[in-house]
């Protein structure tokens, strides 16, 4: 999406939790082609997103392209043992592999917002330039993205053009800013659609609680 799209439909992104959803499926659909990548990388950035089953295709094969790996899941995919075999000394592991422990349904819902500062951390202490990060989940379109969504606001939002002028790093984030944000990843990974519990997580996490 270009800013010139973006502010044209400023108003259906940005009124209400579900026209922006609406708006979102208007634009996968039109990105349908786009959406069968096994993984996409979120520009300006060294994040890529995939789908737990398609980070383990053999055409993907993450253990050998990527340097880093973020499991949003609660379980540990087997082929993982030989990527991790290969960093060494072994105690260098943890830097370059995160899972987060997030299992599915109800239950995860908790378990992501708790997920968020540890992720964001983790990039914080153990990417640099020139890395790779892959970021996956079960279904790859919730809590994948809403740690993606997490880390572009927290890191990479120079890289963000959803509009004219981007707030600076240390303005409050608001909703608004964080659909803004979720509307420029679904461009570029049309499958990004995180749901309701998982929004509520984000929002708690990255907007300020009000002074009283």
């Amino acid at each position: 999406m270009t800013p010139e799209v973006f502010w044209a439909n400023k108003h259906l992104v940005l009124e209400s939790a579900e026209q922006c959803d609406a708006f979102l499926g208007k634009l996968r659909a039109a990105k349908g082609a786009e959406a069968n990548a096994l993984v996409t990388w979120v520009p300006g950035t060294p994040l890529y997103i995939a789908a737990s089953a398609d980070a383990a295709h053999p055409e993907t094969n993450p253990w050998a392209t990527f340097t880093h790996i973020v499991n949003c899941t609660a379980t540990h995919p087997a082929p993982l043992d030989t990527y991790l075999s290969s960093i060494q000394p072994e105690t260098d592991r943890h830097l370059r592999y995160l899972c987060l422990g997030i299992p599915d349904g109800k239950r995860g819902q908790l378990a992501l917002g708790q997920a968020l500062p540890v992720a964001e951390a983790w990039m914080r202490a153990n990417v640099h330039d020139g890395c790779k990060v892959l970021v996956h989940c079960n279904h790859t379109r919730d809590r994948s993205v809403a740690v993606v969504v997490m880390l572009l606001i927290r890191m990479y939002m120079h890289v963000v053009r959803v509009g004219e002028e981007i707030k600076a790093q240390e303005d409050p984030v608001d909703k608004e800013e964080i659909r803004r944000v979720l509307v420029w990843l679904a461009n570029h990974y049309p499958r990004a659609m995180p749901s309701r519990a998982s929004l509520k997580q984000l929002n708690r996490y990255l907007i300020p609680a009000p002074t009283s």
